[in-house]
């Protein structure tokens, strides 16, 4: 009966007004300070407030782009209230608000009024992100939580969820932090710190949540949530939101609303006191021991921030042997493949040993092979499910081609069994080969490997591609060729490249 508090919802506003009302209440005759704050279990996260003693006409806010008015009055016909308005769009349903009003009686005896509010979101999101909170309080606030969730896949016209990840962007990348995928459907961590984590891809709703202490201003920063899948037509969808959380010092405000808090709960003057300063204590170390959060590089091309055209990066798959240093290529949005073969001037020498093709040899800006030890890493690292693009160009006519499997693995050295199908080749491209070990002058079947002067898949018979053959040379079984198109080992080939990617 002591406190009017009332929502307002337009559009993806949310207002929140606490007045007390026209008449004297006798348990509030003396007002100190009016809070407006979001709870979350026993934790009460100040929104706004305004106090007689700092700021009795200017009262603060601590939401990020929010309307704040408020006002205590000592005259009779003036009104005690506070007020908030803010962009509510990323809310959850059932948040509970609190207006708690600070005062003392006509004896000034200390006396405290709370009155307690539900708001229901009304608004619905193909994709969700929220955090809690939104802004780190250095020094009280003892716990984050990211929340990502697709509330209903049909949103988004998707018939099957492949993915959900949460991202962090630090110092220029794009760090993975957790991820959930269809097939275990198993939330899993992936970023250097300790959390708590929890997902499910079941039904038609996918979520994917982080929870974490010992908060820092290192924990501030832009979070992001991506997100993929299929359509009816199996197609790939693709899906993102972000948030940006900001950290902050705890201002006066904050402090006199705490001891008023404290006082009301211990009316001995002395332990508040001591309260007070072990509580500023604790703010001040806290504060002195921020840390900068470490994360993980990405651990494929896909999770590379998106750039048009070929660029070099450092990729850590989940297998915890260590970094590759790979070159991506960003066809469009949604399509980056990783490129494991590159010729195209013959500056480097392809006929080598099998620990060189299976290290890997040459420069990423350069002509390169990536090894087969590095390549089976990254296309395990896809769950073995990728497709082949193989892009050359003839030598002598400029002509260009460009052949696509949708099957591409290899398997568990030594002979690194290649399997490229799901293209009509007739016999005389890479389908060949497929089902063949690896062969190199010293490893698999050398007589081959000598005769084509290569490492390659080599088929028992005479070859119909030679990729990694002797560039420039033409008319000779070590040229570098592709039999399907010519069949003619003159007509050689200036520049190839092999690719892969996902097979969404």
């Amino acid at each position: 009966s002591e406190l009017i508090f009332q929502q307002e919802e337009t559009n993806s506003r949310l207002t929140l007004s606490c007045r007390l009302p026209d008449f004297v209440s006798p348990k509030l005759q003396h007002i100190d300070v009016i809070l407006i704050s979001m709870m979350k279990g026993n934790n009460r996260s100040t929104l706004a407030a305004v106090s007689r003693h700092f700021n009795q006409a200017r009262p603060t806010s601590h939401v990020p782009g929010a309307e704040v008015s408020g006002y205590i009055a000592d005259q009779a016909n003036a009104t005690t209230f506070l007020k908030i308005s803010w962009d509510n769009r990323t809310s959850r349903q059932g948040e509970t608000y609190t207006c708690v009003v600070y005062g003392a009686n006509k004896d000034w005896a200390p006396q405290t009024a709370t009155q307690r509010l539900s708001v229901k979101d009304k608004s619905s999101s193909s994709l969700v992100m929220v955090s809690d909170p939104e802004v780190i309080k250095l020094g009280l606030t003892k716990e984050l939580q990211i929340l990502c969730t697709v509330p209903d896949h049909s949103l988004l016209n998707i018939t099957k969820m492949a993915s959900l990840e949460i991202f962090k962007q630090q110092n220029g990348i794009k760090c993975q932090f957790a991820r959930i995928k269809a097939g275990s459907g198993e939330a899993v961590l992936t970023g250097a710190f300790k959390a708590s984590l929890n997902g499910s891809m079941e039904g038609q709703t996918t979520f994917l949540g982080l929870t974490w202490g010992n908060i820092s201003a290192a924990d501030a920063g832009e979070f992001i949530c991506e997100g993929s899948g299929v359509d009816a037509r199996g197609h790939p969808v693709f899906f993102s939101k972000n948030i940006t959380i900001v950290s902050q010092n705890p201002d006066r405000q904050e402090l006199v609303a705490m001891l008023f808090e404290l006082y009301s709960k211990n009316r001995d003057y002395e332990h508040v006191q001591e309260t007070k300063r072990q509580v500023i204590r604790e703010k001040t170390q806290l504060i002195n021991q921020l840390s900068k959060t470490q994360c993980r590089q990405p651990n494929s091309c896909d999770n590379t921030l998106f750039q048009l055209g070929q660029y070099i990066v450092s990729l850590e798959p989940d297998d915890g042997l260590g970094p590759i240093s790979v070159l991506c290529d960003g066809e469009k949005r949604g399509e980056i493949w990783t490129v494991f073969q590159k010729r195209f001037n013959g500056s480097v020498d392809f006929y080598r040993n099998f620990s060189d093709y299976e290290n890997g040899f040459g420069s990423l800006d350069g002509e390169f092979w990536l090894g087969l030890k590095n390549i089976r890493r990254l296309l395990l690292q896809n769950e073995n499910k990728n497709k082949l693009r193989v892009e050359f160009t003839e030598m002598t006519t400029g002509v260009n081609y460009t052949k696509n499997y949708n099957t591409f693995s290899l398997g568990p050295p030594p002979g690194y069994k290649l399997q490229a199908i799901g293209f009509d080749d007739l016999g005389y491209g890479m389908s060949f080969n497929s089902g063949y070990n690896f062969s190199t002058p010293d490893q698999g079947v050398p007589r081959l490997a000598v005769l084509n002067r290569a490492g390659w898949w080599f088929n028992y018979d005479s070859p119909y591609v030679n990729l990694n053959g002797v560039w420039g040379v033409k008319g000779k079984r070590h040229s570098v060729y592709w039999s399907e198109f010519r069949r003619d080992r003159n007509v050689i080939l200036e520049r190839t490249q092999m690719k892969f990617r996902r097979n969404f």
